[in-house]
């Protein structure tokens, strides 16, 4: 997806950045530089593209 796909189906979905970056215990930065591409992590990948194959944010993660 491309980081506008994204941005689109978390708006659809009523998900904010910020909901992804504290169930990852990550920064809203730094889930925002995934999501625009400038930056690479795969487990912020995999989350986000998990929310938008789901619908909907996974069961509280820990971080690794």
């Amino acid at each position: 997806m491309t980081p506008l796909q994204i941005q689109i189906k978390l708006l659809k979905l009523g998900i904010s950045q910020r909901e992804i970056a504290r169930a990852l215990g990550k920064t809203d930065a730094a889930i925002s530089y995934v999501i625009r591409g400038k930056r690479n992590s795969r487990q912020i990948k995999s989350f986000i593209e998990t929310i938008c194959q789901t619908g909907s944010l996974p069961p509280m993660q820990k971080a690794a």
